[in-house]
């Protein structure tokens, strides 16, 4: 009896080893996990060979559990190459095929919608393909019915943008003859007053030669007037002594002018002529001594009266009658000079007059350019191979999230500002597109050199640009320091669907 029973023991466990052991079974006809595209690397008749070529052995070798092939193509439905990356591919009738890490076989987590990875019975997985494929169509049948219409709005963003861009090029050519036009106004207007200012200019130079020789004369007088009321002995000579005499040079506040400071006014010297002190004395001295006559600026002090005589009666100016300027914006010149005589203020208003008319026609002209230079920065934008991004030009768009509003003004800048109030930042302004080349170029924006970080880079800002029926912000993110990705739907970018190539077929 005892014997019975090991045997049995011994039956039941090799039974379950071979259950253990045993390769798993085919799917459709094929080694489960293996791709329909790569079922004709493995038949059965015939030897296998690792897919990269580097061995070849029986066929049973294949998904038995123990990994051959360098590349693990000897196990595409067990878990024995996990350790080499390798794949099962999951069938998913009914909804898209995949393929998974080979470490995810049989780990008891349904992984595939037909459950194909759990295969060693440990755990029942529910077939899901059908529903989630039937999701899956109806998702693509809406985005399908969004990328038509889209599409359509496409259409007529492109002949919008079209005429739009014929129509700048013709404004442009319309301003251009206008800007030779005011050009050449603005050119004859400055031969005239090049001409009405030679004249001018002529007349006020004579006038401030003229001021300042009288300046230097009336400076003259006070000078030689100062060096007679200094020199007290009057015998030509300023000397120590006649320094010292006067409080007005005492430098240092001691209250007497030593004899040191006497000669330092003097230049060094313990006398001084009267040409000296005109032409190199006079101007340090006239700093801190001031004529006792308090007569009328530019006026020749009189000599102090004598002992005993009364002073004289103030004198009554005489006005000479005003003559009222003529217009213009120089009729009075500056620094304390009179006014310009008659003929003078006349040449003033003739030049101001010239200049205003010039003036005037340069500024229509600056205009102009301005107007052309506008036009030609918004057409030399690339806005699409058929203009179909110019219905976005000029356009802002917004996006607000927890903290702050995005703000996109396309081909122009991108900014935020804080929700609850505070400055407006720069992330960028218009750089290029950048979703590399052929049509996927116009996938992605890049809007460079923002506000710089601190200790870090300028602010930059990436937008994605997917098909939709409106123009909208969508999405907000900062992944990286200071770099800004941004998601924007747009009809601008819905392709025909005959245009789109895809691998969404289904294994059936």
């Amino acid at each position: 009896m005892a014997r019975l029973y090991f045997i049995g023991l011994v039956t039941v466990g090799l039974t379950l080893q071979c259950l253990a052991s045993s390769p798993p079974p085919d799917f459709n006809g094929r080694p489960r996990g293996v791709a329909k595209s790569k079922i004709g690397f493995y038949d059965s008749s015939k030897p296998f060979t690792c897919l990269d070529g580097s061995r070849t052995m029986p066929y049973d070798h294949v998904n038995d559990d123990f990994c051959d092939c360098p590349d693990g193509s000897d196990e595409p439905g067990t878990p024995a190459c996990s350790s080499l990356s390798g794949k099962f591919h999951c069938a998913n009738k009914g909804h898209k095929p995949a393929n998974i890490p080979a470490s995810r076989v049989n780990d008891g987590i349904c992984d595939c919608c037909d459950g194909s990875d759990e295969y060693d019975g440990r755990v029942q997985c529910a077939d899901a393909c059908k529903e989630l494929g039937a999701r899956a169509r109806e998702e693509a049948r809406r985005l399908l019915e969004v990328q038509l219409r889209g599409h359509q709005i496409r259409l007529e963003y492109s002949q919008q943008g079209a005429a739009k861009q014929e129509e700048r090029k013709a404004e442009i050519a319309a301003l251009e003859v206008q800007l030779n036009a005011h050009q050449s106004e603005a050119d004859r207007l400055k031969a005239l007053k090049e001409e009405a200012e030679a004249p001018e200019t002529e007349a006020k130079d004579a006038h401030k030669k003229a001021w300042e020789e009288e300046k230097a004369a009336k400076a003259k007088v006070e000078a030689e007037e100062a060096f007679r009321q200094l020199d007290a002995d009057s015998d030509g000579s300023l000397t120590v002594a006649e320094i010292q005499a006067r409080k007005e040079f005492d430098k240092d506040q001691s209250g007497d002018v030593s004899e040191e400071e006497a000669k330092e006014w003097l230049g060094g010297e313990v006398t001084r002529a009267v040409d000296y002190f005109i032409s190199d004395l006079w101007k340090s001295i006239s700093d801190v001594y001031v004529l006792p006559v308090a007569a009328e600026e530019g006026a020749t002090p009189p000599p102090p009266p004598a002992e005993g005589d009364a002073e004289p009666a103030p004198e009554t100016p005489t006005e000479e009658p005003a003559v009222p300027p003529p217009a213009g914006d120089e009729v009075k010149p500056d620094d304390g000079m009179p006014e310009y005589d008659a003929a003078t203020q006349e040449l003033v208003r003739v030049a101001d007059a010239a200049r205003g008319a010039f003036n005037d026609a340069e500024k229509k002209r600056e205009d102009v350019q301005r107007q052309i230079d506008d036009l030609n920065k918004k057409v030399n934008v690339d806005l699409g191979p058929n203009q179909e991004f110019q219905a976005l030009q000029g356009n802002c768009y917004d996006f607000t999230d927890r903290e702050y509003t995005y703000t996109m003004c396309a081909f122009d800048r991108i900014s935020q500002k804080p929700k609850n109030g505070g400055s407006e930042t720069s992330l960028g302004t218009w750089g290029k597109w950048d979703g590399g080349d052929g049509a996927s170029k116009y996938t992605v924006m890049q809007y460079e050199n923002g506000l710089n970080c601190w200790n870090g880079p300028n602010r930059s800002g990436m937008v994605k640009l997917r098909c939709g029926e409106t123009n909208e912000l969508v999405s907000a993110a900062e992944p990286n320091r200071c770099e800004y990705h941004f998601e924007f739907v747009t009809p601008a970018v819905c392709e025909t669907p005959s245009a789109q190539h895809t691998n969404s077929h289904e294994e059936l």
